[in-house]
């Protein structure tokens, strides 16, 4: 093995090993928002290193061609603004199913909306107890 193929290793290792950790992560988080947000390390970093590790496998082997580097530049570039988009609809729907809130044109009108009320109990869930 080259030099450049130990390194290319190494970093496919490393994002093999995000990926897996972010797997163990998924299985193991509380609710959806947050196994929404747990995507983050691997679509931002692993999956990047993947197409940089290919890139530089490609040099090795064929040399350098710029095209090569362009077309990994456009597939870090595009995953990263499609994930960025996905990931904050995603947790605006997840959210959204979370903590449904009706929001009327009344509500929108008087500016009531978003602010917390008393609960389905009876009881102000933002106030202190009096009796305490």
């Amino acid at each position: 093995m080259t030099f450049t193929e130990i390194i290319i290793s190494l970093v496919l290792l490393f994002a093999a090993s995000m990926t897996l950790v972010t797997a163990a992560a998924l299985w193991r988080a509380p609710d959806a928002l947050t196994r929404a947000n747990l995507l983050g390390p691997t679509i931002g970093v692993a999956l990047p290193l993947i197409i940089a590790a290919h890139l530089l496998h490609d040099w090795s082997t064929s040399g350098f061609v710029a095209t090569d580097l362009l077309r990994a530049c456009v597939a870090i570039t595009g995953l990263l603004v499609i994930a960025s988009v996905s990931t904050f609809y995603m947790g605006r729907s997840i959210f959204a199913v979370e903590n449904p809130e009706v929001i009327t044109v009344e509500a929108l009108r008087t500016g009531d909306h978003g602010k917390r009320g008393t609960d389905p109990a009876g009881t102000d869930g933002d106030s202190p107890d009096p009796s305490a």
